[in-house]
């Protein structure tokens, strides 16, 4: 690595393990040109692989336990617009993951006109009194027609607020109430 950079005059860097007598670490190595030769420097990382790990599991038993409860994810920040969801609610109600635009406009179309204005109203008054949501609404149409229900969470922040929430998918639920 050091003849590399010294042939090339180009900075590089990598993270390697080193384990010697019971020293477990990470570094971080960067070697940098410098007039005839080279500086190196080392950086323990060892703090940040573990949270990077750490977060790495977090990451995977969020998306495990999502998927196995089959839980959409959405997000909705008012003052840009903008609209995450998760590719599970997308195809709950129906909408492609390519072509979303993430506007709530986008979710509202998707939804059985009659619901719209209440997921609407709910959703701008949640904003207003940074309160929560729980309401049920359809997607389809006979048949095909499922039941959704959302919860979400108001979350203030330096931005204004944002509304955190789920979107399950409760049909079986609601047509066994209904029998």
């Amino acid at each position: 690595i050091y003849r590399d950079v010294t042939n090339s005059r180009k900075s590089t860097s990598r993270e390697f393990f080193y384990p010697h007598e019971g020293l477990s670490c990470w570094f971080k190595e960067i070697v940098v040109p410098f007039t005839d030769g080279f500086v190196v420097t080392f950086d323990d990382i060892t703090g940040l692989r573990a949270h990077q790990e750490e977060l790495r599991l977090h990451d995977q038993r969020l998306r495990l336990s999502t998927e196995a409860g089959s839980v959409g994810i959405w997000e909705w920040v008012p003052d840009s617009g903008h609209l995450d969801c998760t590719e599970l609610m997308l195809e709950q109600i129906g909408l492609d993951t390519d072509s979303f635009d993430h506007s709530l406009d986008a979710w509202l179309k998707a939804i059985n006109p009659d619901d719209a204005p209440e997921l609407r109203s709910a959703i701008e008054k949640s904003i207003e009194r940074e309160e929560n949501i729980e309401l049920t609404y359809r997607v389809g149409s006979g048949q095909g027609e499922r039941f959704m229900q959302i919860k979400a969470n108001f979350v203030a922040d330096a931005g204004g607020g944002r509304l955190l929430g789920t979107n399950i998918d409760v049909t079986d639920v609601h047509r066994a109430s209904a029998a």
